[in-house]
């Protein structure tokens, strides 16, 4: 019997990474496809990985996988949210400046999956709830992992192992649910 692999489309090759391990082991393979395509500037997450489910199916004319995520600062009005990658290419890990030292620095970070069919568009939200860190910590090539420490540690996402930040990133979560959906269809 043939099993149809699960195709996830992203250019950071980190990011498929990590959606790897969550697939290891499972029934059904995992494969990266490459396709740049538009993300539209849109403040709701669902939304956004919708779109961008919908533009990935059209540019690969098969089913596919896409995440999109974003960081949620308390002190600036959750900014900058879904936009992330703006501010990021702006301000990189200079965004731990611009909070006050000694203020507070509580932030959630939220990741959405979309596994698009063609048909129907099925999305699964996972988050975690934590804080800026001061300075930048670790190496992960994944953007806001060397700033964002969730809460019950002490280290950033890009500090720890990968099976360790697998345990709680809200990537994780997100597949854990969209998992039941994939294993039914």
């Amino acid at each position: 019997m043939n099993i149809e692999p699960i195709y996830f489309n992203t250019t950071n090759e980190k990011k498929f990474v990590e959606i790897s391990h969550l697939f290891q082991p499972g029934p059904r393979p995992l494969r990266q496809l490459s396709h740049s395509v538009v993300e539209i500037l849109d403040t709701d997450l669902e939304r956004v990985v919708r779109a961008k489910a919908l533009a990935a199916y059209r540019a690969v004319q098969r089913a596919v996988l896409v995440e999109h995520g974003g960081v949620f600062i308390d002190h600036i009005s959750d900014l900058p949210g879904v936009m992330l990658k703006y501010m990021w290419d702006g301000l990189g890990s200079r965004v731990c400046e611009i909070l006050p030292r000694d203020g507070p620095r509580r932030a959630m970070v939220r990741t959405a999956l979309c596994f698009c069919d063609g048909k129907r568009r099925y999305v699964e939200v996972g988050e975690v709830s934590g804080r800026i860190a001061e300075l930048p910590r670790g190496a992960s090539g994944l953007t806001w992992d060397t700033i964002f420490i969730p809460d019950n540690s002490e280290q950033t996402f890009a500090e720890m192992s990968l099976p360790d930040k697998m345990q709680s990133a809200p990537a994780a979560q997100a597949y854990r649910r969209l998992e039941l959906v994939l294993r039914s269809r």
